[in-house]
């Protein structure tokens, strides 16, 4: 049996490009771009597949974020 805490194990799931890319509403193209050449969120690289945490796409959305109005 594993001594790893519930609070260890308890990650929320990554996110694929596909889902990335809905959630933003941007293209498949952007997201890759971003990967390549920067300025998206953070992205990890899990057995050559690209992978997103929910918290640093949240956390680059906040840093993104115009906060100057729409008014």
């Amino acid at each position: 049996m594993s001594s790893m805490s519930v609070e260890q194990t308890a990650r929320r799931r990554l996110m694929t490009p596909e889902e990335l890319a809905e959630y933003l509403g941007v293209s498949m193209y952007c997201v890759y771009s971003w990967s390549s050449r920067g300025g998206g969120p953070k992205v990890i690289h899990v057995g050559g597949r690209l992978r997103y945490r929910p918290d640093d796409v949240e956390e680059w959305l906040d840093a993104v974020t115009d906060d100057r109005g729409g008014g």
